[in-house]
């Protein structure tokens, strides 16, 4: 079994808010419009599943600083 411990996601209600916050936004921002399998977890799933034992620790993380201040990033 092989374990992925470093995978980000954005779930599509975090994701829709990050573009409406800063849609001009640069840096993991700007790559992740290209990556479907970022956003939709049922991509992701479909490309895991081609590589059988293989799980994945899935983790969102994002510096929700770069969004604005309080209450912009704390929503």
């Amino acid at each position: 079994m092989k374990i992925d411990l470093f995978n980000h996601i954005f779930p599509k209600a975090f994701y829709d808010k990050m573009l409406s916050v800063a849609p001009n936004a640069k840096d993991i921002h700007k790559r992740i419009r290209n990556i479907p399998c970022l956003i939709d977890i049922e991509e992701r799933f479909r490309i895991m599943d081609r590589f059988g034992e293989y799980v994945q620790i899935i983790c969102l993380s994002s510096p929700i600083e770069v969004f604005g201040p309080p209450p912009v990033s704390t929503d």
